[in-house]
């Protein structure tokens, strides 16, 4: 008897951790499509909440770190954005599977706070990683004459 016991707890117990894990997904879904619907309606405090309520049930996602991210720039939380960024940089450089954008996100938020030598030296560095991205060699382009015209 007290075998059946144990195994109905241990059923119990796997099907509702299988189910948690589901909930947990759908939860996930549900607050990432309902930051992306206030994203379109421009009302990005609340776009922020959601992404931040998914990035708490999936820490470390670059993805909704990202969102959390841009949702901080269109806020004018630069400094924000900014910390996020680089945390999502390191994360990446951990995994060895560096992106482009990520650079220059960062590159635009440090713009974006008038901080034009530090947006150029992040460019600086991303064309160094990706000499051929030509998103990368604009940008860098552009920094590097809206610089020399500074002097």
């Amino acid at each position: 008897m007290k075998i059946i016991a144990i195994l109905a707890v241990l059923v119990i117990t796997f099907s509702c951790q299988k189910n948690s894990g589901a909930d947990t997904d759908a939860a996930i879904v549900s607050f990432y499509e309902k930051a992306q619907v206030e994203w379109e309606k421009k009302n990005f405090s609340k776009a922020e909440e959601y992404f931040t309520k998914a990035l708490e049930l999936k820490p470390g996602n670059t993805n909704y770190m990202m969102m959390v991210g841009m949702v901080k720039e269109h806020q004018k939380k630069h400094d924000e954005a900014q910390l996020l960024f680089k945390e999502i940089i390191k994360l990446i450089e951990a995994k060895d599977s560096k992106t482009a954008i990520e650079y220059m996100d960062l590159s635009g938020a440090y713009y974006q706070t008038k901080n034009i030598k530090q947006s150029f030296e992040v460019l600086k560095e991303a064309q160094e990683m990706y000499p051929t991205d030509s998103r990368i060699n604009v940008q860098f382009t552009f920094m590097k004459d809206y610089l020399s015209k500074e002097k």
